[in-house]
């Protein structure tokens, strides 16, 4: 009992310890209005760490160039630079220079451009949320799960020269649509979900709390589908912040702090599929710095930054 008291003691002592650096390295984004992503079709999930998500913010068009750009050349995702790892068990595709400069790409990269310049971390902080460089794009990647496929919670940030990770800017858009209790959300363990919005406000799928054997809505872990969750039971009756895919939605947030750390709020992972094909397509933007050891921007990112900083 000794024991177990003294864990739950730093357990807590250490999420204190990281909620007062998050509201002092972001300067209390709380303080700060996000009510301009009304104008995007979207809402905030969680303003500390800020999650917003977007609605119907790509087109029919965009989600199926997405989906035929990749699925052709889709391989075993890696992790870390490495193939197989046992906690990413979906296929993906970084789009090649070639692939990506089309202009149905650059246009929707284009509209997530005009969104983040309104964002309070852009416009207000500055700093590795600047935008400025057009290298600070990355490759867009696609990524498709077919059911028993998952990506165990990781952060999209790390302190990592060698694979040049400045990653400041997470943007993962949905191509396809996963019926609700058929697994696939995107869920933020360390984020509680908002329990206090009405049912056909919640985009994302609400449930209870680890220890209930059924949920009114979202997935409970029963027998029928224990092997799908046994390695991420937090998928199931949990209150955590999870999004369910929707082809044309999109979730925005920001794995690093305004100091350059990691902000660790932003731990994520996708939950088992259990039915359907779940198809994303990511788009990470680097901090500034990332300038220093890429000098020049691809052919398919050239002007996104400069051209339109130029128009404002």
């Amino acid at each position: 009992m000794r024991g177990t008291r003294r864990v739950m003691f730093l357990s807590l002592f250490r999420c204190t310890v990281c909620a007062l650096c998050a509201v002092a390295c972001f300067g209390g984004t709380e303080e700060w209005n996000w009510n301009f992503v009304e104008k995007y079709g979207g809402r905030m999930l969680s303003v500390e760490p800020p999650i917003a998500v977007l609605e119907n913010f790509l087109t029919r068009d965009e989600l199926e160039h997405l989906k035929n750009a990749g699925s052709s050349f889709l391989k075993p995702a890696e992790t870390s630079g490495k193939a197989g790892v046992a906690t990413r068990t979906s296929f993906s595709h970084f789009l090649t220079e070639h692939e990506a400069d089309h202009s149905v790409v650059k246009n929707l990269r284009r509209r997530l451009v005009a969104f983040l310049r309104d964002t309070p971390l852009v416009r207000r902080e500055g700093g590795i949320f600047s935008l400025e460089k057009d290298q600070q794009f990355e490759s867009l990647q696609i990524q498709r799960y077919l059911p028993g496929e998952r990506y165990d919670p990781h952060f999209d940030f790390s302190v990592n020269v060698k694979t040049l990770n400045f990653r400041a800017v997470t943007i993962l858009m949905y191509l396809s649509t996963i019926e609700l209790g058929n697994g696939g959300e995107t869920i933020f363990p360390l984020v509680e979900e908002n329990m206090n919005l009405s049912e056909n406000e919640v985009p994302y799928a609400a449930s209870s709390n680890l220890k209930k054997t059924s949920c009114s809505r979202g997935i409970s872990c029963d027998h029928s589908n224990f092997t799908f969750f046994k390695s991420m039971p937090h998928c199931c009756c949990s209150e955590s912040l999870k999004v369910r895919p929707i082809a044309g939605r999109s979730v925005v947030f920001f794995p690093r702090l305004s100091n350059g750390e990691s902000d660790k709020r932003t731990w994520h992972g996708a939950c088992p599929v259990v039915s359907g094909t779940k198809f994303t397509a990511q788009q990470w933007i680097h901090s500034p710095e990332i300038a220093r050891f890429v000098t020049s921007a691809t052919k398919d990112v050239q002007g996104l930054f400069t051209e339109m900083k130029d128009q404002l």
